[in-house]
């Protein structure tokens, strides 16, 4: 199952949505609207389940919540179902053909797989992000911790993926990140929403992402290293967390 998050972006989520029928995408993908944004724009995101996609079970899934971590909880036990789960972006491309069978090829039930998203990786966990439903079970939570909303839920797969070795990066499947950090031209309603107006270091978005993590790094983290690596038959270690200095 594919989980695209999106908000007020039309015209980028219908890029993404053309670029995963010319990649001959085959998951099933639910298209994540908030109730307030779907009401506005309503037939415009029904639009978009015209597209010719080879897989037709795409469906916008309208959801009470608006930022990102809060829908993909809150259709927790709808993706939970499927042996896999994917989670992309709509500012993401994908430039390769057949990468979610690309992806799911190399999932073992213990590992979760990055991409290459012409940016950012391999050092970080970027592209398209696809998890083994077992190793999901036992983060614990269903991909994004009740503390992160959005902004460092990468440093939480990052820190994860690092301290049992369940992250794999697979830098021949390009899902570019069109991302407004690196296209500041890219900046809009979205965007100002999460990252706010100043500078991100200056921000109150930056202190407000770091106070997240760090709550999650000493409520949760140690208990989730301790279940991932006993599902993947390690000796458990303690570990430090480490956040990345932008806070993606």
């Amino acid at each position: 199952m594919l989980l695209i998050p999106t908000r007020r972006r039309l015209s980028k989520l219908k890029n993404f949505c053309q670029s995963a029928v010319a990649a001959e995408t085959t998951c099933p993908a639910m298209i994540l609207v908030d109730e307030v944004d779907f009401k506005d724009n309503q037939r415009l995101y029904m639009d978009l389940e015209t597209f010719d996609f080879p897989n037709r079970d795409w469906n916008i899934h309208v959801t009470k919540a608006m930022k990102m971590g809060p829908k993909v909880r809150e259709v927790h036990e709808i993706w939970r179902q499927y042996p896999h789960v994917s989670i992309l972006n709509d500012d993401h491309v994908i430039r390769t053909k057949e990468w979610d069978k690309r992806l799911i090829a190399q999932l073992d039930g213990k590992n979760f797989i990055t991409t290459n998203d012409g940016w950012n990786a391999p050092k970080r966990a970027a592209g398209a992000t696809i998890f083994s439903m077992p190793l999901m079970e036992a983060f614990g939570f269903p991909m994004f911790p009740l503390q992160i909303d959005h902004l460092g839920i990468d440093d939480v797969f990052e820190n994860i993926g690092r301290a049992t070795g369940c992250w794999e990066v697979d830098m021949s499947v390009l899902v570019e990140h069109h991302h407004a950090f690196k296209n500041p031209d890219m900046i809009d309603e979205t965007h100002k929403l999460v990252y706010g107006t100043r500078p991100w270091a200056e921000s109150t978005e930056a202190k407000a992402t770091e106070a997240a993590f760090r709550k999650w790094a000493t409520e949760d983290f140690p208990g989730v290293v301790e279940r991932v690596k006993a599902l993947r038959g390690l000796d458990v270690l303690n570990e430090i967390p480490k956040k990345d200095e932008r806070g993606n």
